[in-house]
C-alpha cells in the first residue's frame, strides 16, 4: 500500500507540474479548430479494426516499463513514467477543458479510473526494487528472494484489457 501511495504521489506531483509550467507553454487554447479530427488509429490503415488491441498494446507496454524496467532501475524508472503521465494527463484534459464539452470529456474518461488503478499497481511492483538495488549496491550481493512473484501482475494486466475495452466503446 505504500507504494501505491508513492506512486500516487509522483502522478499527482506530474500533474501539479503542468499546472505551474502551463503559463510558459505556448498552448492554442483559445482557438477553435474548424477541421475534423482523425483518431490515430483511425489514420492509421494498420490499426483498422485493431483499436481494441493496439490500446492495449500500449498500455502494457507502459505497465511493463512501470513494473520490470522500474523494477532493475530502483524504480527510477517508475518515477519518471508516473511523473510523465500526470503531466500528459493534465494537458489533455485542460487542452479538452476548452475545446470539448464536459459530456464528451466526461463520456472519454470512462476508463480512467481503472486504467490509472491498473499503473498503479504495475508501479507497485516497480517500486519495489529499490529494495533490490539497495541489497546489490551496499551489501554486494543479489538476494532473489527481494523479486515479487510475477503473479502480481495479473489482476493489473486484467485491469488493463477492461479499459482497453472501455476505451473502445
Amino acid at each position: 500500500m505504500k507504494n501505491k501511495c508513492i506512486a500516487f504521489a509522483f502522478f499527482v506531483f506530474g500533474i501539479v507540474l503542468f499546472s505551474i509550467s502551463k503559463d510558459t507553454l505556448q498552448l492554442p487554447i483559445n482557438t477553435v479548430n474548424t477541421e475534423v479530427k482523425v483518431s490515430f488509429y483511425e489514420s492509421m490503415e494498420a490499426f483498422r479494426g485493431y483499436e481494441f488491441i493496439g490500446i492495449f498494446l500500449h498500455n502494457i507496454v507502459v505497465g511493463i516499463l512501470l513494473s520490470v524496467v522500474g523494477y532493475f532501475t530502483g524504480g527510477f524508472l517508475t518515477s519518471v513514467v508516473l511523473i510523465w503521465n500526470g503531466f500528459l494527463v493534465a494537458l489533455v484534459y485542460n487542452m479538452g477543458i476548452y475545446q470539448l464539452p464536459l459530456d464528451s470529456i466526461l463520456y472519454a474518461s470512462k476508463h480512467a479510473p481503472i486504467e490509472v488503478y491498473a499503473f498503479l499497481m504495475f508501479a507497485d511492483f516497480g517500486l519495489q526494487g529499490r529494495f533490490f538495488i539497495t541489497k546489490i549496491l551496499k551489501h554486494n550481493e543479489i538476494d532473489f528472494s527481494l523479486i515479487p512473484n510475477y503473479r502480481k501482475l495479473l489482476f493489473p494486466t486484467i485491469l488493463l484489457i477492461v479499459a482497453a475495452f472501455l476505451e473502445t466503446i
